[in-house]
């Protein structure tokens, strides 16, 4: 079981890690045009602010189930008062 998790993850890496350097023109050219590391590295920051961008707005416009609310963000259950320390 772990054995098969661990192929299925590492292919999967390998998949995405592939389209992710492909789909992108903008990419394959800051990529080319790179001389350095530092480069590489700040044309991978770019791209990462693009795809966060676009998963932010994928997000925001996604259907939403009928009779289903955002919920604010808590910290967790509160404690009834009589458990209160």
């Amino acid at each position: 079981m772990i054995r098969t998790t661990l192929a299925a993850g590492a292919l999967l890496l390998a998949v995405c890690g592939t389209a992710a350097a492909t789909d992108n023109p903008a990419l394959k050219k800051c990529m080319d045009g790179a001389n350095t590391t530092a480069d590489m590295v700040s044309c991978n920051v770019k791209e990462t602010k693009v795809q966060d961008t676009r998963l932010n707005k994928a997000y925001k416009n996604r259907p939403r189930r009928p009779g289903r609310q955002p919920q604010a963000a808590t910290a967790g259950p509160a404690a009834p008062v009589d458990q209160v320390p």
